[in-house]
């Protein structure tokens, strides 16, 4: 009978250390996957779950992505025709860039947003990259904005995004003409010195009727510093340039766990139990 106790109790802390190794392989596996897994969590993000367009084209893995935050948007009326940007790179494959709506956005229709895309060939290319992402499959954006933003690799998600943009920003409002100075307004070769008044000295044109220096250089001023009005505002710049860097956290603690379980399992004593004789 005890011998029968003393098997059962074996086979019991066996499996109970079974279980205990199993999670710490699982817990390991989970960490190890990286942004694999991080996809499926980062559900809110723009382009999640799958950080792809709707063709399903990849980035390369291992890259280093950093989206500009000055994309620019042109638009006909609400349709967007176009979204140019840059970004900067390092290291070397193909980089699939994509449109995806930001949150809010009141893009329609919204499937057809994810149809478009720019595929870019590293190679032979110097950091920054400008590019431009003519739109195939169309829609319209007056609210909220369109991100160009990056596919993933088959194992690295790479998180940076442009500014947000909607066609409302695509509609020039730069200073009308005739806030500029006019040759009219400067001093026209009417107003300096006709022939016709010339014929006294007193009447001749005077250096304070003809265009003073100061006059013009003013317009011109106010004219170059009100063109930064017209900038779209950065308004949904990147956290995170390079790859997984969101999931670290949770790798991090998953993998302290496993190793502390592992601990305890390798330095908690075997429980011997022996039968009466």
């Amino acid at each position: 009978m005890n011998a029968r106790a003393s098997s059962q109790t074996r086979r019991r802390t066996a499996s109970f250390r079974l279980a205990g190794w199993i999670s710490v392989g699982a817990m390991l596996a989970l960490a190890l996957l990286g942004p694999a897994a991080t996809g499926v969590m980062a559900s809110n993000e723009p382009g999640s779950p799958d950080f792809l367009p709707n063709s399903g084209d990849h980035s390369s893995d291992g890259l280093t992505l950093t989206m500009g935050d000055k994309a620019t948007i042109d638009c006909d009326g609400d349709s967007v025709n176009s979204i140019s940007g840059s970004f900067a790179f390092d290291g070397t494959g193909t980089v699939v860039v994509y449109l995806t709506p930001n949150n809010g956005s009141n893009a329609s229709p919204a499937g057809n947003v994810e149809d478009n895309q720019v595929t870019i060939d590293l190679t032979g290319k110097t950091s920054p990259v400008s590019f431009t992402l003519n739109v195939t499959s169309g829609f319209t954006a007056t609210q909220g904005g369109i991100l160009a933003v990056f596919a993933r690799g088959t194992d690295t998600i790479y998180h940076s995004k442009s500014n947000s943009l909607n066609c409302e920003e695509s509609q020039p409002s730069t200073a009308p003409p005739s806030e500029s100075p006019s040759p009219s307004e400067s001093a026209s070769p009417s107003e300096s010195a006709s022939p016709s008044e010339s014929v006294e000295p007193s009447e001749s044109a005077s250096p304070s009727e003809s265009a003073s220096p100061t006059d013009t250089p003013t317009g011109s001023v106010e004219q170059a510093t009100g063109t930064p009005a017209v900038t779209p505002p950065s308004t949904s710049t990147d956290i995170a340039g390079s790859s997984g860097s969101s999931s670290d956290g949770w790798r991090i603690a998953l993998i302290g766990m496993a190793v502390l379980l592992a601990s305890l399992l390798v330095l908690a004593p075997r429980r011997k139990v022996t039968g009466r004789r």
